[in-house]
């Protein structure tokens, strides 16, 4: 309905061009908000992964693990940013 609208009256097409990208941009936050939380949740059960498997991580495996909680710390500082002023103020 909304795009045979504007056919009828020059100014309806810019009208609806911008009320049409209200909920476009809406669903693109939403959409980016939830990969955020995807990420931490992932982040979070390799923490707890870690965590658990402690006791017998050996020396071999030290780098790896060293790896992953360096990738965790940049998952935290991400989520921090974009919670904060980073992402959300733009």
């Amino acid at each position: 309905m909304g795009d045979a609208v504007f056919e009828i009256h020059p100014y309806a097409k810019a009208a609806w061009s911008i009320l049409s990208l209200i909920p476009k941009s809406l669903v693109a936050q939403l959409n980016r908000d939830q990969k955020i939380q995807d990420l931490w949740s992932t982040a979070s059960d390799m923490f707890d992964f870690l965590d658990a498997a402690e006791p017998v991580i050996d020396e071999i495996q030290r780098p790896t693990v060293s790896n992953m909680l360096k990738q965790i710390h940049d998952c935290a500082l991400f989520v921090q940013e974009y919670a904060g002023n980073g992402f959300c103020s733009q």
